[in-house]
């Protein structure tokens, strides 16, 4: 009986351990490759590709879980770099000029990052819309009243 309860035990503490490991990630890290894309920001890009991996219990635990993703990151993109000397910082490329060029030792990004949202096509005002069905109306409603043309 005891074995059993411990064997209950276990398997609960097993799928909840899985369940915190397989959570989603709340940011990711930048490959060591594209820090120099990012930190300076170019000033002549408004966007720029980078890999990213997203951070969760499983990934941090073993290399084997996770990979990295291709994103878009912009200016308005925020950075969390720590430095050589292990100094964090964040930096936002359009909100604030770079105080500091010590070299990233790693670089963090929020994660999911928000794609840019392509613009809709404007949707034409209902209001618009019957004020044109009643124009369309009322041109018929002339040519009915209006005399027939004799040839």
């Amino acid at each position: 009986m005891k074995v059993r309860f411990l064997l209950v035990g276990l398997v609960c503490l097993f799928a909840t351990v899985a369940c915190i490991s397989c959570g989603g990630a709340t940011r990711a890290t930048v490959h060591d490759e594209d820090l120099k894309k990012v930190f300076p920001w170019p000033r002549s890009k408004q966007e720029v590709t980078i890999r990213a991996k997203p951070q969760t219990t499983m990934a941090n635990t073993c290399f084997l879980f996770g990979s990295f993703e291709e994103v878009v990151v912009t200016p308005d993109t925020t950075f969390y770099i720590t430095d050589e000397l292990d100094k964090q910082f964040a930096y936002t490329p359009s909100r604030s000029p770079i105080r500091r060029l010590a070299p990233a030792n790693s670089i963090e990004i929020r994660w999911p990052i928000k794609k840019p949202e392509a613009p809709q096509p404007e949707k034409a005002d209902p209001a618009k819309e019957e004020s044109g069905d009643k124009q369309e109306e009322s041109v018929d409603e002339k040519e009915k009243q209006a005399p027939p043309e004799q040839p």
